[in-house]
């Protein structure tokens, strides 16, 4: 600062001082660890905050500048400072630091959806009732936005973000309802059987569909959109032995699923009803079988069982075996060669995939075997190998024909006509027809004309 010399009497040399530049120290907190301060003294320059924000550098004797502080992804309150002529320290210079951040928002298609994505650590949103939703995220930032919510799927699964340096808005997702899982039958039987799936927690009720066809191109009476609350509903009134499908979709107040399907359900056959019916058509020897038989939907094979006692012993399969379908089918059976003034029992007995059903057991009784008459010969005159037919009555269970004393071939048509064949070796002469009731014989003889 000064030397102070006393009755100087020789040179004094070497008297040397050392000047030292006063400077002002300039100190606070940035707001923001690491944030850069410029400023310029001489030249630019430039100070770094510590982690915790804090901050210290020195300048001139009688400095005037700008302090301007700086950080990617930072806004500073005030943005900097201005000092003129400093002549001393300046302390607790303070800065506010503002993390700059931008807005994603858009809409999950469901309210109440939460939107997963990563921003220093694992975050969260929540959609609004309406499905809208807003979040924050820092200066840059890259990550991937996911939507969930139990009961919904969503499209696409997530959304990618890189470098956002600006609001995103409109970031819009499609929501869907799942559908039913597991869709299955159960307690299946020859008219029903329950249908079940499992449970969707986001769904208020069920909508269920029930067809004979895998295409669903006609639905079962009251089973075409029902609305169910439960996670089964029973299923009636169907076809045994027929394959049936059934189709679920969930519901809520805003969504509805699509469908879940599920296989073939086969129901189960059930064994025929038959119903013996009166026996028709009695002669001596013969006798027409009747009876109904539903076949509940299977191929069915119908037998009548017959015989003179109540054992039967003896089985005919009716004219139309088998049946199928869900309507009484009318059956029969012709028996011959029956005994004349007998009684016979019979029933029918239906058999498909779900059993056999047997009729109750009826009967009726061949009357006599009447007394054979020939009244009528056509033509009356004939040569060897033509067709004659002879008219009268008792001709069932003729046993042969005699014509000019020779055997012809003959064919029973009723009981009241035949036709036979003029044999060779025949001479003029009446017909006799025989039976086991007897012979007739026409009244007038049959001309048998010679050839040539």
């Amino acid at each position: 600062m000064s030397k102070v010399y006393t009755g100087v009497l020789s040179s004094q040399t070497a008297q040397d001082y050392v000047a030292t530049a006063i400077t002002y120290t300039i100190s606070g907190n940035a707001g923001v660890g690491g944030a850069t301060l410029t400023y310029t003294d001489g030249a630019p320059k430039t100070a770094t905050a510590d982690s915790s924000g804090n901050y210290s550098f020195t300048v001139s004797y009688n400095w005037s500048g700008t302090v301007t502080l700086t950080k990617t992804g930072y806004t500073f309150t005030p943005a900097s400072k201005a000092y003129s002529s400093v002549l001393s320290n300046q302390a607790a210079q303070d800065y506010v630091g503002t993390a700059i951040t931008y807005t994603i928002s858009g809409n999950t298609g469901v309210g109440g959806a939460t939107l997963a994505y990563a921003d220093g650590g694992a975050k969260t949103a929540t959609a609004d009732s309406n499905g809208n939703y807003s979040f924050t995220v820092s200066y840059n930032w890259s990550g991937s936005l996911t939507p969930s919510k139990a009961g919904f799927s969503f499209s696409p699964t997530s959304r990618s973000f890189v470098n956002v340096l600006n609001d995103q808005g409109g970031t819009a997702f499609t929501a869907a309802l799942s559908a039913p899982s597991s869709p299955q039958a159960s307690a299946i039987s020859g008219t029903g059987f329950v249908a079940g799936w499992d449970s969707n927690p986001a769904a208020t009720g069920y909508l269920l569909d029930v067809s004979a066809s895998s295409t669903f191109t006609s639905f079962l009476d009251g089973f075409h959109d029902l609305s169910v609350t439960e996670l089964f509903a029973t299923v009636t009134s169907l076809k045994p032995a027929t394959t049936y499908y059934f189709r679920v979709r969930a519901k809520s107040s805003s969504h509805t699923s699509e469908y879940a399907v599920s296989s073939g359900i086969a129901t189960s056959a059930i064994a025929p009803d038959a119903t013996t019916l009166a026996a028709d058509g009695v002669t001596p020897t013969s006798a027409t079988l009747n009876a109904s038989v539903n076949a509940q939907n299977s191929s069915t094979t119908v037998t009548f069982e017959y015989g003179p006692t109540a054992l039967l012993g003896f089985s005919v399969t009716a004219t139309l075996s088998p049946v199928t379908g869900m309507s009484d089918t009318q059956v029969s059976a012709q028996l011959s060669n029956l005994a004349p003034l007998t009684q016979y029992y019979f029933r029918v007995v239906a058999e498909n995939a779900g059993g056999p059903a047997a009729g109750s057991l009826l009967n009726f009784t061949t009357p006599h075997m009447p007394a054979v008459l020939v009244q009528t010969v056509s033509p009356s005159s004939a040569p060897v190998g033509k067709v004659i037919t002879v008219s009268g009555s008792g001709f069932t269970g003729a046993t042969s024909v005699v014509l000019g004393g020779m055997e012809a071939i003959f064919t029973v048509v009723s009981d009241t006509e035949l036709s036979c064949i003029v044999p060779p070796g025949a001479i003029t002469g009446v017909i006799k027809v025989s039976s086991p009731a007897g012979t007739g014989e026409s009244a007038d003889a049959f001309t048998v004309e010679m050839e040539g």
